[in-house]
């Protein structure tokens, strides 16, 4: 937290961190996540094996999905997050189209879940905490939630490497000044829209 609030300037009061066993267990307890790949997919060093279409994700296949390089993206951890914003995206179209956050019982066993699968801090670390989070996001319409990566260029030292590039500040203080990263017509807003390096390959699903 204190290395990203240096970085980007941004006050950060709460932290939720999923990492790839928590996937496993929050796919399994939503009963899977529906995707769709809009070609054959193959990433022998994920093992992500998906034919053309829509597949709902559950366990290690949805790992294997949020940790593919080559399926989706350009072989970087950038690239990687491709597939892992749709996939974060699909599990919130899952929680409105089950109306589980409506279902006091069903959101009570996903809190549950998330208190095994999630690394939150001392403010979040409770299911009554996470149910309450909960309700707040189910007041939130899915397109006005925008997933975006920071803009980055080479870094000039190391080819291996990149640094924040020309248009992560603009978006570093959007968020910092609380304006939304979503147009009204649910595009993303011009501060979110990655400018200096594409990261989103061909064929996206």
């Amino acid at each position: 937290m204190a290395t990203i609030h240096e970085l980007t300037g941004i006050p950060i009061d709460h932290f939720v961190k999923l990492d790839f066993s928590g996937v496993v267990s929050m796919s399994d307890a939503v009963g899977g996540v529906d995707v769709c790949v809009s070609g054959n997919v193959y990433d022998t060093y994920s093992h992500l094996k998906l034919s053309k279409g829509t597949h709902t994700l559950k366990g290690v296949g949805a790992l294997e999905f949020v940790r593919s390089r080559y399926g989706f993206g350009d072989g970087s951890d950038l690239g990687r997050t491709v597939s892992q914003h749709l996939f974060l995206g699909a599990v919130i179209r899952k929680f409105k189209s089950a109306s589980t956050l409506t279902d006091p019982t069903k959101v009570c066993d996903l809190a549950d879940a998330a208190t095994k699968a999630l690394t939150v801090d001392d403010g979040l670390g409770s299911i009554g905490k996470l149910v309450g989070l909960a309700s707040d996001r189910n007041e939130v319409s899915s397109h006005r939630i925008t997933f975006t990566t920071m803009q980055t260029a080479p870094d000039p030292s190391n080819k291996d490497r990149v640094v924040p590039g020309a248009g992560a500040k603009s978006l570093f203080a959007s968020i910092a000044g609380d304006q939304s990263l979503t147009t009204d017509s649910g595009k993303k807003s011009a501060a979110a829209s990655a400018t200096a390096r594409a990261i989103a390959p061909p064929g996206s699903p």
